[in-house]
């Protein structure tokens, strides 16, 4: 199985370099906000406010490598990683597309935004093989909830 992901229509492998190790909020149903709720002096307990579901944002973390042939050109391609996350005015659409060897490839898509990537930490250069790790955060303020 394959695993791609992009956001803004750019491929973090083939564009940059970057291979995503694990990714945490992918698959989860963020939480509800507060409930509303009402205590009548006549009644035990209280009565909540259910009639409208509503969630709190969901945050992505995903944890990366991003690889290069020299250090001049992995730190490049962080940089203009970096660049492509974190300078948007609008949410942008994060997709993360697997790719089974057979049968049907599943999306996910996120209308999200680039809260904040670290700093690089080196893991193993040297001539031919640059190898850095970092993490970046996605919030989906609006998230998109579907029943299957």
């Amino acid at each position: 199985m394959t695993i791609t992901y992009s956001f803004n229509n750019k491929e973090f492998a083939a564009t940059y370099g970057v291979k995503v190790l694990s990714g945490q909020g992918l698959f989860d149903i963020p939480d509800r906000k507060d409930i509303q709720e009402y205590k009548f002096p006549d009644s035990n307990g209280y009565t909540p406010e259910l009639s409208t579901v509503v969630y709190e944002d969901r945050k992505i973390t995903l944890k990366c490598i991003i690889t290069a042939s020299t250090p001049a050109g992995l730190i490049d391609n962080y940089y203009k990683f970096c660049y492509d996350l974190k300078n948007q005015t609008d949410t942008k659409t994060l997709k993360v597309v697997f790719t089974p060897t057979t049968g049907t490839a599943k999306t996910l898509t996120f209308t999200a935004y680039c809260k904040s990537i670290t700093q690089l930490e080196k893991q193993k250069f040297k001539d031919g093989e640059n190898i850095a790790s970092f993490t970046v955060i996605f919030i989906e303020p609006e998230p998109s909830i579907t029943s299957y």
